[in-house]
């Protein structure tokens, strides 16, 4: 015969309570419950779009499941869900109310991630190249790198001066670089973008200050066959990017 005495009685009893609000304190939220799951009559608090009509929401139900930082951007539509977090709830004006802040901002996506179509801009070096970054992009990733514009054109030297902040994305073979390194040493590739055509200029700082470059070449290394960019040509809103052969 076990013998139980008053002592283990009140020792039962308290882990008993302590059970039961451990079990409490976890359905109390949606963290933990998860958005859009099902009710459960258990439950002190539901987690479901239906918690708004019958007043039983948890505490953290809006701020967990109507936040993008929380669901993800770029997920499917869920019809649970107090809001969305893709490219169609614009359309369909069913966003939450963090969704351009966290998905449409450099901000909140990150500078150098990867590409994710779910997206509907992107934050990498790429995006300029594909015409899909981020309206943020250059305010927040690429604050260092410049637009340059022709302003004279004497003696045969053309100089351009910084005067926005833009980049576009340049990709260059390192085999390529290689076979110039001599031509090119201490110097830098640029990507000339001029009337619909990419060319690769080389260019070499001129003084001290960083804003001013100077076309030292009249020859140039093209993606297209017989495209040259030479020295005389006045063109505007000529954008470039630096390019590291060792990288």
């Amino acid at each position: 015969m076990i013998h139980i005495n008053w002592f283990h009685l009140q020792l039962l009893f308290l882990m008993s309570i302590i059970g039961i609000s451990i079990c409490q304190s976890y359905n109390d939220s949606c963290q933990d419950i998860g958005c859009g799951s099902k009710f459960v009559s258990s439950r002190s608090c539901q987690c479901n779009k239906e918690c708004r009509e019958n007043d039983d929401c948890c505490s953290d139900y809006d701020e967990t499941c109507g936040s993008c930082q929380v669901i993800g951007c770029g997920t499917k539509y869920h019809k649970s869900r107090l809001c969305q977090c893709n490219k169609e709830c614009d359309e369909y004006d069913n966003c939450c109310s963090d969704y351009k802040q966290t998905c449409e901002s450099c901000q909140g996506i990150g500078c150098g991630s990867r590409y994710d179509r779910s997206r509907p801009c992107q934050c990498n070096k790429e995006c300029r190249y594909f015409n899909n970054c981020c309206s943020d992009y250059n305010e927040i990733c690429d604050s260092n790198v410049t637009v340059a514009v022709v302003v004279s054109v004497a003696g045969g030297v053309t100089v351009m001066v910084v005067t926005v902040v833009v980049v576009i994305y340049l990709k260059v073979r390192k085999e390529r670089a290689q076979r110039l390194s001599k031509e090119l040493e201490n110097r830098h590739y640029y990507e000339i973008d001029s009337l619909n055509e990419r060319t690769f200029a080389v260019i070499d700082p001129v003084g001290q200050r960083n804003d001013n470059w100077e076309l030292n070449t009249a020859d140039s290394i093209s993606t297209t066959p017989n495209s040259r960019y030479s020295r005389g040509n006045v063109v505007k809103n000529v954008a470039y990017q630096s390019y590291d052969p060792d990288t």
